[in-house]
């Protein structure tokens, strides 16, 4: 059997990142639905997080005034952290294109728009097949961590009917 060509491995890694980020984003659902409805999250919001880009900085906010979660704190700070730079690239593959589907040595290269305020950009990054292995690990690690976080806090503060 042969080796799988870059460009496969290259779609095998966009696919493998999209769908552990679902994994990630549900957990982060579970954790900030706890805090938000269980712990007195609702406090610091009119409305529960639903965004990516909110859900992160409600987490960190609750985790440091909420005195119920002080004890998650590092906990939290870690993940959210790994959420963070997890973020990034799966918002790059999920919102890029790829600019030639012709590598070097496995290198790829993506385009995307950078929409600002007043005015857009092109963002141009790389993407090289050979770190996908190191990626993947991560990718699981995170997932794991996110969804044990969630479950704690869950068994911890969650009310029952």
């Amino acid at each position: 059997m042969t080796d799988p060509l870059p460009e496969e491995q290259l779609y095998a890694a966009v696919g493998y990142i999209i769908i552990k980020w679902s994994y990630i984003d549900v957990a982060l659902d579970c954790v900030v639905s706890t805090i938000y409805t269980d712990c007195g999250g609702n406090s610091l919001r009119k409305r529960m997080p639903k965004f990516i880009k909110e859900k992160p900085a409600f987490v960190l906010e609750a985790i440091s005034t909420i005195p119920q979660l002080k004890p998650f704190k590092a906990q939290a700070e870690n993940i959210i952290g790994r959420i963070t730079n997890i973020k990034n690239l799966r918002e790059d593959f999920a919102h890029s294109v790829l600019t030639n589907p012709s590598h070097i040595d496995g290198v790829f290269r993506f385009a995307r728009l950078d929409a600002k305020e007043h005015n857009h950009g092109v963002k141009v990054w790389e993407f090289d097949v050979r770190g996908f292995p190191k990626l993947s690990e991560t990718l699981q690690r995170l997932v794991a961590d996110t969804q044990e976080f969630a479950r704690s806090l869950e068994v911890t503060f969650h009310k029952s009917p």
